[in-house]
């Protein structure tokens, strides 16, 4: 029951199957930036701090229009 609720539910309807996109789509950006660093053979320990930076941006260009 537990896996029901924690994995299946969130997928139940497509409402919640978007909020989980949304949610989740950040985070999985920040790994990708992270996983092209490690590629590279560089070790990139900034990564909540380019995550606060765009979120930043964004809002301040938002606001600006």
């Amino acid at each position: 029951e537990g896996y029901y609720y924690f994995l299946i539910a969130p997928l139940s309807n497509r409402v919640s199957a978007i909020e989980v996109l949304v949610k989740s789509t950040p985070l999985l950006l920040t790994g990708a930036s992270v996983a092209v660093a490690f590629a590279a053979g560089y070790w990139n320990i900034g990564a909540e701090g380019q995550l606060y930076a765009g979120a930043i941006a964004a809002t301040w260009v938002g606001l600006s229009l």
